[in-house]
C-alpha cells in the first residue's frame, strides 16, 4: 500500500465520523471566520514611510 492510499483512508475514518467532522473541519473555519471578524478590519489610512534618497547619480532622481 502507497502512502497516498494510506492517508485517504485515514483522512475518510477520521472524517468520516460527525465528531471528526466536527473537531477537524468545522470547528477551525469557524474560530478562523471569527478572528478574521474581530481582528480583521481594513484601515483607510495610509502608511507613510519616509526614506533619505542620498544618491546624487543621474538614476537617483525622482
Amino acid at each position: 500500500m502507497n502512502s497516498l492510499h494510506i492517508a485517504w483512508l485515514m483522512i475518510r475514518r477520521t472524517l468520516g465520523r460527525k465528531m471528526g467532522f466536527i473537531t477537524f473541519l468545522l470547528l477551525p473555519c469557524l474560530v478562523i471566520t471569527g478572528a478574521v471578524a474581530l481582528f480583521g478590519s481594513e484601515q483607510s489610512a495610509r502608511t507613510v514611510i519616509p526614506y533619505v534618497n542620498e544618491d546624487g547619480g543621474w538614476q537617483g532622481h525622482g
